[in-house]
């Protein structure tokens, strides 16, 4: 029995490594504002809901980090004009490799590292930022209702194990 347990014990241990997040794998969204004056941190946040609002679908129904990274590529420029409208400063949209702290999002932990991101700078972007995860999509998700939901990566990856 004991022996039982401690190979259990051992294959639930060499299986948690399966169910985190590696670097490699992830997508995240990192918007700087102009400045930490109030209405530069408002413009950052009207921005977010706006790109939030506009690449959810897509990247929702990206199965790999290639597909949303493509998907990423083809809407910099729609995302730009949507920026800049928005913030009614000026904007810079790209694909790069980026440095981020140890970051936790609900029960996920996602460890500092190099990561890929879809970054979005106003103005000169020297204040306060915000990031998240859209690939796989912790930022968000749609329920049938249409409203935006939040969801887990154990839920993605459970839903992507069983087909549900």
């Amino acid at each position: 029995m004991m022996k039982k347990c401690i190979v259990l014990l051992l294959v639930v241990l060499c299986a948690i490594p399966c169910f985190l997040p590696q670097n490699n794998a992830i997508v995240r969204l990192h918007i700087r504002a102009n400045s930490d004056r109030d209405a530069d941190q408002a413009k950052k946040l009207a921005v977010r809901d706006e790109v939030n609002a506009l690449l959810a679908d897509g990247l929702v129904a990206c199965r790999t980090k290639e597909e949303a990274l493509a998907f990423l590529e083809s809407k910099q420029v729609q995302l730009k004009e949507t920026a800049e409208r928005i913030s009614g400063q000026s904007a810079a949209v790209t694909l790069a490799e980026e440095d981020f702290p140890t970051r936790v999002y609900g029960e996920t932990v996602y460890p500092a590292g190099r990561y890929s991101a879809l970054v979005i700078t106003l103005g000169a972007g020297e204040g306060h930022n915000w990031w998240c995860v859209v690939f796989p999509p912790m930022c968000y998700g749609k329920s049938s209702s249409g409203k935006t939901e939040y969801r887990s990566l154990f839920q993605i990856l459970w839903e992507r194990l069983t087909g549900r």
